[in-house]
């Protein structure tokens, strides 16, 4: 199983918008606990009333509770409409400070799952409004966060707004970008089919992405284990064990964010967390885990397949019923944006390891070559093989639960069990 960060945790309760206030399936006046429904926020910088970007971001809205609602996920949607917010805006940029309507509003989207965030293309562009709300927004409140981005405008000959102006914004925030995003022409709202299915899809990449993870621990957490052990690449070519209570950080990512393996309280003497251990800390912590202890194990990048294979015997020959958190990524060459570049050997890669992940194929995983796998930059070879020799003959069934590339790197998700 291969895992990126979502958000997710305490949902404080808020008020649902009147225009949302009575529709069932938002659960707009239920109290939100922490295992309660997902939040997701929708920003929506129309000026008009009614306006064509309101218009867009509730079709967007309705589609993803659609989505999570058909996954038996509840969901509740809430609106952030700028318009109303425009005074505020400008006066905490000259006083300082936001005023209470704004910093509800600015809260909602803190303590949001997943954001829809849509404007007008003006001059192609995001508008004035739309950009100086994110500018007061605190810079960390979107990281590791789902965010689905849209617009709306006069011509299609604005759509690629999108890719130049929004999408380099909320990843210069360091929030996790669906890989469609949705564009609004006038004419598209005569002929709706194409606007349907581009909704329908960026819908769908966002439950997704939100789920995946999420829906993975899940299915740890059923198994009942003993313990837990997060497995991800590391430096070199051999295995570097820390344990519960080993420190990490992800402050060397421009977040300060900080994370503790499996417990509360920082391990004494124990070594910092590699990357990929910290992003399963994060998951875990995020997740609630409590169900059993937790260590780590990283794996160097340059770990030989049958050293692999030899560490993934000896995970499951333990007394212990044991259960495997693994993380590490696919090629990091899938596009020309992507940090490798475009190698055209990454996709068949990606889809060899996405095929092998979701049927639990270890003898597939095994054989995936090393030397290739260095070449495009995946990280999870090692990781992903030393699971391969844990499961071996253990006759598990496998699903994947996410496969997409939206920075050119490939992100998969599933469920071993």
């Amino acid at each position: 199983m291969t895992e990126f960060p979502l958000q997710s945790g305490e949902r404080p309760a808020a008020e649902a918008p009147d225009d949302l206030a009575d529709d069932p399936r938002f659960s707009a006046n239920e109290p939100v606990s922490p295992s309660g429904p997902l939040r997701v926020v929708v920003v929506s910088a129309g000026l008009s009333v009614p306006s064509s970007t309101r218009l867009l971001a509730d079709r967007l809205g309705e589609a993803v509770a659609r989505d999570l609602g058909a996954a038996q996920v509840p969901v509740r949607v809430d609106t952030v409409e700028l318009r109303d917010l425009a005074n505020d805006i400008a006066q905490n940029f000259t006083a300082g400070f936001p005023g209470p309507k704004l910093t509800a509003a600015l809260d909602q989207v803190t303590g949001a799952d997943a954001v829809i965030a849509v404007t007008p293309i003006f001059t192609a562009s995001y508008s004035g409004l739309f950009k100086s709300f994110f500018d007061v927004l605190d810079q960390e409140a979107l990281t590791g966060k789902p965010v689905l981005i849209a617009a709306t405008g006069g011509t299609a000959r604005h759509s690629l707004a999108l890719e130049h102006a929004l999408r380099p914004l909320f990843a210069y925030l360091r929030a996790v970008v669906v890989p469609t995003a949705v564009y609004a022409a006038s004419e598209d709202w005569g002929n709706t089919d194409g606007l349907n299915r581009r909704i329908d899809r960026a819908a769908a990449e966002l439950a997704a992405l939100r789920e995946s993870c999420a829906a993975a621990l899940d299915t740890l957490a059923e198994a009942r284990p003993d313990r837990l052990v997060v497995l991800g690449p590391g430096a070199g070519a051999e295995p570097t064990p820390y344990p519960s209570g080993a420190p990490g950080s992800f402050r060397g990512f421009g977040a300060a964010v900080d994370v503790v393996l499996g417990s509360g309280t920082p391990a004494p003497g124990a070594d910092p967390l590699p990357a990929s251990l910290a992003v399963g800390a994060w998951l875990l912590a995020d997740h609630g885990w409590a169900a059993c202890p937790v260590e780590g194990l990283a794996v160097g990048t340059g770990c030989p397949p049958a050293r692999c294979a030899e560490l993934g015997a000896g995970l499951a020959a333990g007394p212990a019923r044991t259960a495997l958190l693994v993380l590490g990524d696919g090629s990091a060459c899938r596009t020309v944006k992507a940090p490798g570049y475009l190698d055209e050997r990454a996709a068949p890669f990606d889809a060899l390891a996405a095929e092998a992940l979701g049927t639990a194929d270890t003898a597939a995983l095994a054989g995936l070559d090393p030397v290739l796998a260095e070449e495009l930059g995946a990280a999870g070879r090692a990781p992903w093989q030393v699971l391969a020799g844990a499961a071996a003959g253990a006759g598990l069934a496998g699903k994947l639960l996410y496969d997409e590339a939206p920075y050119g790197v490939g992100y998969f998700v599933a469920a071993w069990s």
